[in-house]
């Protein structure tokens, strides 16, 4: 290459390397406010409060706080497996059906019961986050058990045994919202509002026509023999991604 040809050829290659980096700047970037979740398995602790409904009869376990773990595994794009322990401490009326007046509680007693559920998460974002928000709705039925149920020295003394509700076991189902946001790949933390519905049923002793004249007479309500009732759960879960 003679002297002119270097002339030329030099300002030219620097000429295109100063503008290289203008080009790259021009270059259009992806700005989207989704983000992947890496992780699709994670553990969580839940603790809250359950509004219980104690029936018609008023028998059933009532309102207290909460402690939950809880499991998910996703299972698709926007699905995830849930198993879910809740552990609860209710107290519960002890009825006189043969009260003046109609059935009256007479003495209240505590009550420990664990609600074991399956179910399905479906997250509207899929498997990534909206600005780090994710929210979601949850689905599925399990069972509720008593673990430790006090009994009353009034139900001896009165013979009333065959009038007292004992949470025993029950069929229940799940239908939930809520939101969670992603702090880090490993930490999660979300509001939940849950609806357990679960079975209530009466003892036999409250439909002896005896009891259920007394409570005719009265105007109290009549018993139900089986009864779906709503209990509403707020919990904070605390989610760790593995």
């Amino acid at each position: 290459m003679g002297v002119v040809g270097r002339r030329v050829v030099l300002p030219l290659l620097a000429m295109l390397a100063g503008t290289a980096p203008i080009l790259r700047a021009q270059e259009p970037s992806i700005d989207t406010p989704y983000r992947w979740i890496e992780k699709g398995m994670r553990f969580g602790v839940s603790p809250g409060y359950i509004l219980t409904s104690r029936g018609s009869l008023g028998l059933g376990p009532g309102s207290t706080p909460t402690a939950a773990g809880r499991f998910r595994l996703r299972v698709s794009n926007p699905l995830s497996f849930e198993v879910n322990l809740t552990y609860g401490n209710s107290d519960r009326h002890i009825l006189n059906p043969f009260a003046t007046g109609g059935p009256a509680v007479i003495d209240t007693v505590n009550s420990s019961w664990l609600l074991a559920e399956a179910a399905i998460q479906f997250t509207f974002t899929g498997s990534r986050t909206w600005h780090g928000i994710q929210p979601y709705l949850v689905f599925g039925g399990g069972g509720l058990f008593g673990l430790g149920e006090e009994v009353s020295p009034l139900v001896e003394e009165l013979e009333l045994e065959r009038f007292v509700y004992e949470i025993g076991s029950a069929p229940s189902f799940l239908a939930a919202g809520g939101i969670e946001w992603l702090i880090s790949r490993k930490v999660g933390l979300s509001f939940e509002v849950r609806d357990h519905i679960w079975r209530l049923k009466a003892p036999e002793g409250f439909f002896d026509p005896e009891i259920l004249e007394i409570i005719l007479e009265s105007g109290a309500p009549a018993p139900n023999e089986s009864e779906w009732t709503n209990n509403v759960e707020f919990s904070l879960s605390f989610w760790i991604y593995p």
